[in-house]
This record gives C-alpha cells, sequence and structure tokens, in this order.
C-alpha cells in the first residue's frame, strides 16, 4: 500500500488528468448524495424566534394565517411559506437505511444531540399577505428526488433529471394559481392538496405518508412595517409638522429548500468537469510528495531570519519553533496558491500562527501600496456604473490580499475575528498611540445579548454584554444575514437620537475618514515612514542572518583541532632538531674514526720494514698483518662514517619538513585566531544589537527538544521588536492610503461593497463582474472576515475558483470533508489548522447507511462523510507535515505538527500527550513553575485524581446514581471552598461520554444550585457547563470533572475506542482533573484508559454514597485543601 493508504496502481493513475477529474467527480456526486439525502426541516407548531421575527403553524390543527384575525395588523405585512409533504424526520432516517438494505448503527449514547426539527417536507410555496399564492415561488428540494430514486436502486442525475421536474411541476403549479387567482381565491386546504398531488405524480413516496401529520407548516414571516414619519412640508390642524404613514420593507427571504452546501457541491461538480476546480483535485487526490519538516536538517534551512516574514504579529511573545516554521512555509510554499495543513493539539497556539500570518499578507499588500506616489494611480477611472455612482477597479496587484477565516461553527470563526481587533492580543507600546479605525473596532468587538462564540450559542443571550477595547478593525465576522447586518450598519452608522440624530456617528468608517482628511494625513510621510521601517528590517534581517551564514559555526571546534596540530607539529619540530643534532654529532664522531682509522693505514704503510728488515720473512708478516688490520679498520670506519652521512642528511630532511610543518601550522593558527577574534568581536557587537540573539546554530545543537522547541531561530529582541513595527507601519498605510484615495474612489467602493454584503439588488449587476474590487477594497480597511461553511456560498456568491486570495480553515478536524469543499474551491492558497484526535465531525447519516452511499459511486473510505474530515484530508494534501503514531501504533500523516502546549498543566498534558500523540508535544517551560505557585495560593479541589465509584446500580440509560452523588459533592465542595463565578456558580465542567449521563447530572446539578442564583442563570450554567464532549471543543477552565458513567462493557469500549473523546475531556482541564468512575471496568474496556488510570486513585465505597440529597463529607471539605 502507498503512502496515502491506496495501491501502487491508483497512486498512477492519480498523475492521469482524465482519472483525476472522473475520480473527483465521483467524490462529489457521492457528497450530493449524501446532503440530497437531507431533508430541510420545518418548525413546531407556535415555534417563534427571538426577535418574533417570524411565527410557525401547523395546519389543520389551526386555521391559515391569512385566514386569522391575529395576522391583520395595520401595521404589519406578512409574507407565508407554506411547507407541504410534511413526514416525520426520525421514520424517514429508518427508511433511508432499509432503502440501502443495511442495518443501523448501535447507538452507544456518545454521539451528541444533533440539533433539528421532528419535521421534515417535500416542497414549498409563498402565499402574500392577501392570502393568495405567489406564482414561480415552488420550491422543491433534490432530497424528494433523491429519496424517490433510492428507493428505485437508480443514480440521480442531479443536473438534468432533477431541473426537468423542478419545471414541470412549478409549471402546473403556476397554472393552479392563476385558476384561483382568476377566481379571487386565497390559498386553502385543496389548494396545497393539489399541489402535494402534483408533485406525488413523481415523488411516489409521498402517497404513502403516515396519516395524523400536519397538512402544512406555514412559516409567517413579517415583510414590512408601517410607521409614522414627520413631514417635511405641510402642518397639522393644530399647527405641528404633518405625520406621514411610510412603509418600511423588512428582509424576508424565501427559505432555503436544500441543504446549505448541495448548490455548492453541484457547482463544483461543474466546475470540475470543465476544467476548472480550483484546489479541490488536490484536497480530494491528496499529493504523493512528502517532506519531514520537523527534521533538524530540514528546520535548519526553512526556518531562519531569512524565512521568517519581514512583518510580525506586535504580540509580547514570539512564537514557537513550529508555529513559526507553519508561518514560513505558508508565505513561502504558497506564493503561487496550494495547500498547507497545521497540525495544531490543543493549546500549542493555532490562534497565534494565524495573527502572524496576517501580519505577513498584511505587510505584503503595504509594500504594494507605497508602490503608488498617488493612491489614486491604483484605481481604475469609471469601469461600472451603479445607483452610487462609478465603482474603480483596483490595480490587480492589490487582488491578492483578503483573508477569509472558515469553519464549520460560529463559535470558532466569530472567536478568532473577534480576537484580532482586541486590545489584549497586542502589546500596546508597539502601537505607538496608533488606532487602526478604533471606533468602528471597539463597536464591533462589543458583544451584545445574543451575540458570543460558545458552542451553545442560542443560550447567550442571557449573558451579560461584554466591554472590550480594541486597537483596530483587523476583522470582521460575517457570514450570518445578522452578522452581515450588523457590519454593515456599524460601518455606516448614524446617530439614533439626541441633537446628533441622523448624522454620522463616532463609529462610521466614513466619517474617520473624512474627519482623517480633514487634519491632514499625509500620504507621502505613511509611506516614507513605512519604508525607513523596511529597511531597518532588511538590515537587521541580514545581520543576524549573516551570523546564521557565514561565520563557521564550526570555528571554536576547528579552532581546537588546528592548535592541537600546531602544538603536535611544534613537538615534531623538536623531535627533528633533537635527532638533526644527534645525527650531527654522530656523523662528526664518525669522521673522527674515519680519520683516525685513515691516519692508521697511512702510518702502517710508512712502517713497512726497508733494507734488512725487509729481508726479514717475519718482521715483514707482521707488517702484512698490521696493514691489513689498518685497513679492515678504515673501511669499516668508512662505513660508518657513510652512515652517518646519510642519517644526517635523513635528519636534516625531517628537521626542514617539520620546521617547514610548524610553521605552516603556526600560521594556520594565526589565521583562525584572528578568524575567532573577529568572531568573538562580531558576536559582541551582535550581542549588543541583539539581545536574546538565536541563531540556527543554537537551535540545531540544543540536545533538550523541550528546549529547541520553545526557540526561535533566526531571531533577537531587536529584530522581534522592529518586525512588529513594522506591521503597526503597514497598517498606517492602509490608513493613509484609503485616505487619500479620497471619496470618490475609495469611499464610493466601498459603499458598494457594504450593499454588496446585504445583497441590494441594485448593485447586483455590477457586483456579478466586479466582486473581487469589491472584495479587495473592503480588505484594505478590514483586512479578515470569517464565515461559517455554511454562509460562504451567501457570502461570496460571485467569487469562483481560486478567487479567495487567502482562506484560513480553522477547526477542520470537525468539519464533515465536504462542508469545505466550496471554501477549498474558491481558495487560491488554503491553510488548514485543526487536529485529528479531537473531536471528530457530527453527521446526522447513519454510519452504515453512508457506508452504502460511498459503495454505490465508487468512493473509498477515506472521503467518507461519517469517517473523514477536512483536516484529515487536508493532511493528505500537505506536502511538508509529519508521521506521527495512531493510537494503534500505524503510522498517520498529519500537516506541519505544532508541539509547544501551554494550557494544561501535568497530570493533564502528560495523558493527553501519550495518549493521542506519542509523546510528540513538549509542555512550555514556564508552565510548572507557574502552577506551583499557583496551588499554593489556589488549590482548587486537591490534587487531580480518579475517584474510583464501582458499579451497584443504573439508570437512566448509563448513568450510575453512586457516581452522580460524588459529582454533586465535588460540585458542592467548590461552593464551600468559595470557588464561584460573579453569579455565585462553580466555575467548572462537568463532561462526560454519554448524553444520558450528561443530561441527568445537568438537571441534578442545577436542582441543587437552584438556591445559588436566579433561575434562568442556573439553567444557562448548567446548558454551558454540563454535557458531553462534543460541547466543550474549544473551551477550558481550570477545573473539569470527568464523569464516565458506563453501564454496559460495549458502550464503554465504543467511547474509549479511539483517543478523541477522553483526549478532548482532558485537555479542557487547564489546571485539575477529577475524574468519577468505575476505574476497574474501565480500564478493563481499553488500553487508552490506561493512560487515565496513571491518576492517582481515591476509591469511595459504594455503600458510603447517599444517593438523593449531595453529600457534603468530611471527605470531600477535606479534599478541598492542598
Amino acid at each position: 500500500m502507498g503512502a496515502l493508504g491506496m495501491g501502487k496502481e491508483r497512486q498512477e493513475a492519480r498523475t492521469d488528468p482524465a482519472w483525476l477529474v472522473e475520480d473527483t467527480a465521483r467524490t462529489l456526486l457521492y457528497w450530493m448524495d449524501v446532503e440530497a439525502l437531507t431533508p430541510p426541516q420545518a418548525e413546531e407548531d407556535g415555534e417563534t424566534d427571538t426577535a418574533a421575527s417570524f411565527v410557525a403553524r401547523h395546519v389543520p390543527d389551526r386555521d391559515f394565517p391569512w385566514r386569522d384575525e391575529a395576522f391583520g395588523h395595520p401595521d404589519r405585512r406578512y409574507r407565508h411559506f407554506v411547507r407541504f409533504g410534511v413526514f416525520g424526520k426520525e421514520l424517514y432516517q429508518a427508511e433511508i437505511v432499509r432503502a440501502l438494505a443495511t442495518d443501523p448503527e448501535e447507538d452507544h449514547d456518545t454521539r451528541p444531540v444533533i440539533k433539528g426539527k421532528r419535521f421534515g417536507f417535500a416542497g414549498l410555496f409563498e402565499v402574500g399577505h392577501d392570502g393568495m399564492a405567489i406564482a414561480g415561488s415552488l420550491r422543491l428540494p433534490a432530497f424528494g428526488l433523491a429519496f424517490e430514486r433510492l428507493w428505485e436502486g437508480s443514480p440521480l442525475d442531479f443536473d438534468d433529471e432533477l431541473e426537468t421536474f423542478r419545471r414541470g411541476a412549478r409549471a402546473i403549479f403556476d397554472e393552479i394559481v392563476d385558476a384561483y387567482a382568476g377566481a379571487d381565491r386565497q390559498v386553502d386546504e385543496r389548494f396545497v392538496r393539489a399541489v402535494h398531488d402534483v408533485t406525488a405524480e413523481t415523488l411516489t413516496w409521498l402517497r404513502d405518508l403516515s396519516p395524523g401529520l400536519p397538512q402544512a407548516i406555514v412559516r409567517s414571516v413579517v415583510s414590512s412595517v408601517f410607521v409614522e414619519v414627520e413631514s417635511r412640508g405641510g402642518t397639522d390642524a393644530e399647527g405641528g409638522l404633518a405625520r406621514l404613514r411610510r412603509e418600511k420593507p423588512r428582509k424576508a427571504e424565501i427559505p432555503p429548500v436544500d441543504s446549505f452546501y448541495f448548490d455548492d457541491l453541484r457547482l463544483v461538480l461543474r466546475a470540475v468537469r470543465n476544467g476548472n476546480g480550483g484546489l479541490v483535485a488536490r484536497y480530494l487526490a491528496g499529493t504523493p510528495e512528502r517532506s519531514d519538516c520537523t527534521g533538524r536538517g530540514f528546520v535548519a534551512t526553512a526556518c531562519t531570519a531569512r524565512t521568517h516574514p519581514r512583518a510580525r504579529w506586535p504580540a509580547a511573545h514570539s512564537m514557537a519553533l513550529m508555529q513559526q516554521l507553519a508561518v514560513d512555509l505558508a508565505v513561502a510554499d504558497l506564493a503561487d496558491g496550494g495547500l498547507l495543513a497545521v497540525n495544531g493539539p490543543p493549546g500549542t497556539g493555532k490562534t497565534t500562527l494565524l495573527m502572524d500570518l496576517v501580519a505577513a499578507v498584511v505587510a505584503r499588500r503595504a509594500v504594494l501600496l507605497c508602490g503608488f506616489a498617488d493612491p489614486a494611480d491604483a484605481f481604475a477611472r469609471d469601469m461600472w456604473n451603479t445607483p452610487l455612482g462609478w465603482v474603480h477597479g483596483l490595480h490587480e496587484s492589490l487582488l491578492d490580499h483578503l483573508i477569509v477565516v472558515a469553519s464549520s461553527n460560529n463559535g470558532a470563526v466569530e472567536n478568532i475575528t473577534r480576537e484580532l481587533p482586541s486590545a489584549a492580543k497586542v502589546e500596546e507600546r508597539l502601537l505607538d498611540g496608533f488606532r487602526f479605525l478604533g471606533e468602528t473596532a471597539d463597536a464591533l468587538l462589543q458583544l451584545r445579548p445574543g451575540e458570543g462564540g460558545d458552542a451553545e450559542e442560542e443560550d447567550s443571550e442571557e449573558a451579560a454584554p461584554v466591554e472590550r477595547r480594541a486597537w483596530g478593525l483587523m476583522s470582521a465576522p460575517l457570514g450570518r444575514v445578522a452578522n452581515k447586518a450588523r457590519f454593515v450598519r456599524i460601518m455606516d452608522a448614524h446617530e439614533q437620537k439626541g441633537p446628533r440624530k441622523g448624522q454620522r456617528a463616532a463609529c462610521n468608517v466614513f466619517r474617520q475618514l473624512e474627519e482623517a482628511r480633514r487634519q491632514g494625513v499625509d500620504w507621502r510621510a505613511a509611506r516614507e515612514d513605512f519604508l525607513r521601517c523596511l529597511a531597518a528590517v532588511e538590515a537587521l534581517r541580514a545581520e543576524v542572518a549573516a551570523a546564521e551564514g557565514p561565520v563557521d559555526p564550526d570555528l571554536p571546534a576547528r579552532l581546537v583541532a588546528v592548535e592541537a596540530v600546531a602544538a603536535q607539529a611544534a613537538a615534531t619540530l623538536r623531535r627533528a632538531v633533537a635527532d638533526d643534532d644527534a645525527a650531527e654529532v654522530a656523523w662528526a664522531d664518525a669522521k673522527a674514526a674515519f680519520d683516525r682509522a685513515d691516519r692508521s693505514v697511512d702510518l702502517a704503510r710508512e712502517a713497512r720494514p726497508t733494507g734488512l728488515g725487509s729481508l726479514l720473512g717475519w718482521r715483514t708478516a707482521r707488517w702484512k698483518d698490521l696493514l691489513a688490520e689498518a685497513v679492515t679498520l678504515r673501511a669499516g670506519a668508512e662505513r660508518g662514517l657513510s652512515d652517518a652521512e646519510q642519517a644526517r642528511r635523513v635528519a636534516r630532511t625531517a628537521h626542514e619538513r617539520a620546521r617547514q610543518g610548524a610553521e605552516a601550522a603556526e600560521t594556520a593558527l594565526a589565521e583562525l585566531r584572528l578568524q575567532a577574534d573577529a568572531a568573538q568581536e562580531a558576536a559582541a557587537r551582535l550581542a549588543e544589537r541583539h539581545p536574546e540573539l538565536v541563531t540556527v546554530a543554537a537551535v540545531a545543537g540544543e540536545p533538550d527538544e523541550a528546549v529547541r522547541q520553545a526557540m526561535l531561530p533566526g531571531s533577537s529582541r531587536t529584530l522581534a521588536e522592529a518586525r512588529a513595527r513594522l506591521f503597526v507601519s503597514a497598517m498606517r498605510v492602509h490608513f493613509a492610503f484609503v485616505c487619500a484615495a479620497g471619496p470618490e474612489l475609495f469611499d464610493r467602493n466601498l459603499r458598494v461593497a457594504l450593499d454588496m454584503l446585504m445583497g441590494r439588488p441594485e448593485v447586483q449587476p455590477v457586483v456579478q463582474k466586479a466582486a473581487a474590487h469589491l472584495w479587495a477594497t473592503l480588505a484594505l480597511v478590514t483586512p479578515v472576515v470569517s464565515t461559517t461553511f455554511a454562509s460562504l456560498s451567501r457570502t461570496f456568491p460571485h467569487m469562483g475558483a481560486g478567487s479567495i486570495p487567502w482562506l484560513l480553515l480553522d477547526e477542520a478536524g470537525q468539519a464533515v470533508p465536504h462542508q469545505a469543499v466550496g471554501a477549498v474551491w474558491r481558495a487560491r492558497r488554503a491553510v488548514v489548522v485543526g487536529d485529528p484526535f479531537q473531536v471528530e465531525p457530527v453527521v446526522a447519516m447513519d454510519r452504515n447507511a453512508d457506508a452504502k452511499l460511498a459503495q454505490r459511486r465508487g468512493v473509498p473510505d477515506r472521503h467518507r462523510a461519517t469517517l473523514a474530515s477536512a483536516q484529515t484530508l487536508a493532511d493528505t494534501a500537505s506536502r511538508y507535515g509529519a508521521w506521527v503514531r495512531s493510537h494503534r501504533g500505524a503510522p498517520v500523516w498529519v500537516g506541519c505538527p505544532l508541539r509547544v502546549h501551554r494550557r494544561c498543566v501535568e497530570p493533564m498534558f502528560g495523558i493527553s500527550n501519550r495518549l493521542a500523540y506519542a509523546g510528540g508535544m513538549v509542555l512550555a517551560r514556564d508552565k510548572a513553575a507557574a502552577e506551583a505557585a499557583l496551588t499554593v495560593s489556589r488549590p482548587l479541589l486537591g490534587p487531580s485524581r480518579w475517584i474510583d465509584v464501582g458499579t451497584k446500580s443504573g439508570g437512566p440509560k448509563h448513568f450510575i446514581p453512586e457516581q452522580g452523588a460524588v459529582v454533586r459533592d465535588l460540585v458542592a465542595a467548590c461552593l464551600a471552598a468559595g470557588l464561584v463565578d460573579t453569579d455565585g456558580l462553580p466555575p467548572l465542567f462537568v463532561i462526560s461520554p454519554f448524553r444520558s449521563v450528561a443530561e441527568e447530572l445537568r438537571r441534578l446539578l442545577c436542582q441543587d444550585l437552584a438556591a445559588q442564583a436566579p433561575k434562568e442563570r442556573v439553567l444557562a450554567w448548567g446548558r454551558k457547563a454540563v454535557g458531553t464532549v462534543h460541547a466543550f471543543q474549544g473551551r477550558e477552565r481550570e477545573t473539569v470533572i470527568l464523569a464516565l458513567g458506563g453501564t454496559s462493557d460495549g458502550a464503554i469500549r465504543w467511547a474509549s475506542f479511539t483517543p478523541n473523546i477522553l483526549n478532548v475531556a482532558v485537555t479542557r482541564a487547564q489546571r485539575r482533573l477529577y475524574v468519577v468512575g468505575d476505574r476497574a471496568r474501565w480500564t478493563a474496556a481499553s488500553e487508552l484508559v490506561a493512560e487515565l488510570a496513571m491518576l492517582p486513585v481515591e476509591v469511595v465505597p459504594v455503600t458510603a454514597i447517599r444517593q438523593t440529597e449531595p453529600c457534603r463529607s468530611a471527605r470531600v471539605e477535606q479534599s478541598a485543601g492542598p
């Protein structure tokens, strides 16, 4: 099998464009099946929203609203949306499973309750305030035909067959409308039945609906109100200004009948087949390229002073190693487009990373803005005409910087876009008093009742408004109609009362620009200041890079080595001199010996007998012997002299060679000492200019991984401050640029952009052509906008493939993979951040039914809606990442992993690190010391521990009363210790893997806390503080109680089969985790629970627990101490 879990043939086929298109289309069609089989929802009888802008009623339980006097108010007009073909959704889900010839998945009580309605419907049409049906208003969801074809066992052609069905039904519907209109007859039961029967001719399943269901569910929406306004001319009978009755329309759009994603999937499918698939093919097929970005060698080249963006977010602290590496890779690798996945375990600083990426993009645009001596030159003249005047296209270079944050839930995206403007997220001294459209940012940042980022948003209206201070208009949460309306209202706000009524409010962007122009904001000065800051950063980067590059990091080691060589050479020279001297002495001795021997021969010759002596034979014989002996001695001495001569020559040569070697070594040593001295002087100068300098070599050579991960190579305090100030200067450039561009160019474009957000029909013809220019205009004053996936297609309806310059996809591990397709398709660059080991996506469809749908289309499991996530697909598509060991031992490829954890202390950190990340994270170095100091003053409920409560009884479902009593005791102990929030309620989370446990504990704890706060506050606390794991993703508290429950081994095994549920529960706790459950039973069910079992154990005998009132025993009260 290949790296992506596919065979060799499949990997090779991926390179074939035709195969890739067809493979992509198969998956898109399967996802469309999933969405098409998700029916639209209708309200309960009498249901209304908080603003009372709509009310629903079931017919015939109650009469049609246009026949009800309650809807005859003279100051209101209504639009009525009639849903027919009503059915029960629970039965429908069972029919889906049956139609696919499979068994329903077993409900282990661990999946969250998917908020929804009891009823679905087959179609919708509109009725006016007068009770007359509106021609052309029939809407038929795709699900009806999809369900019909599913029963037939035939595939659905979403393009031709669906549209043919809709056109035919709409034509007959319009005939019925004409007939009723001709008779001046209001819509009645017979009308609804006629439309139902027309639809049932194709959707035969409508003929078998159960009796007793509503015939219709009508949603009535206020479409306009009549108000009295003062007349500008004329007086009344008493001489006062006359008052006129004027109709004010309200937005009352026809509700969508298809899922939020169905039409977008169909759009992307068509684009893929037309060769315009953007990043979708890569998102689905992945990439065979793999670069492990965690290796020291890779980091040493990819995370340096030269690779860091010029600007950074002006935060008080620098980023950690892998955070910076992820930003560097995003900026460099995605310069021309592409996709990068980032694996962000809990508490590893995902938002901090995104802030630095925002700073990099904004600073890059500032460089381009400074290329225009006159900002007016950045705008083309009179390109598109609107009722507001001409829209001017921006220079092409300025269309590539809009940043869109998207996620599957409102809480995640709104939290990010509320953090960017927050003054708490910047170091104020770095701003030098500068605020970027601060009044507008302040107004946007305030949380009003009904707003907020918590997971359970519908409860947040009970919270008081939160006052927050902003530093700049960096971002805005859009997406939902209410968010867009609020943004537009604040951007162009007017005083509602007082002496300035009707005039522009302080937060009005146009007023702030007008005042700045009047005060003479200097574009040239802002431009020059930015270019100075940019030059300063480049110079500082060059200095730090020089410390990383040309200076030999091995110089100290080489100096030691050369010193050793020089010392050796000197020793060799000394030995050579001694040997040379000895050889010279030996030669002199040999020469003297030879001279003596030679003289002996001469003397012997001179002693030759002569005369009479020569006649004496014995004397001649003796002389000959003496001469021979002298000659022999001389020959030996001659040989000795020759040997000595040779030895002297050898010694002299060795001496000369040793001398040369010693001189060369001394020269090399002198040169290295000069280099070392120069390097030391340069390092001293650099250290003076760059305090806290961290070089690449220092990071590469750091043996302690925890220390290394906290380091930032290619950084210093001076450079960090210069980069932060460059970002601030970039924002000054943006402000000066839009001011200097003037009201005729920038302001007019911005007004049309705001109209675009509100969907005003008068600007739509221009928006279709100029959407990219209008978004780029808005991005000059609001660089980042956010939306959920569900709202993305309606927020960017005219943006096609690759038209969103930067997509930051957050919490991707929670997103069903096809929810992100529209965003990925529209993105030129996608940075996908999430964690596959946290809460998994929630899908309404039965898992077994989903498997069958995937099989019908020939789609691999890795694309299945109930098994995959946007993060797992993005990880597969990301070139840069790392192999990590999964909980089952198999390697898993994840995107660039963040490593430094800053949320939890031990033991939660260690449990999570071993449970889900194979020990890959490191704990921030200051966490342990900070916790030790905090424990002295705030010990909470004592050390973290497992409170072991055996299973004696059970019910409802997985709730165990004895364990519930212990949880209630812990909450009571929290109150007794004075650990309460501003409402007098305990500031902790109670989490369970099982819905039934969470629901019962919520009921009991709210009952226990009834006397602590008003009822609505207690109930709100119960909804926010007690729940299943899925409700707490992205949230944290000092104290978490994990109530395990579990009355069957099968359910326990299911809850702990993967690390996700336990990992999320553990990492919600910042300081204390108290596990309440049957330790023996849970540890026997899963090897993963063994990590939790390492907690200290407190055994509580079941017989000692009272099951009714909360037990404030000495055991509990003592546990609150240190």
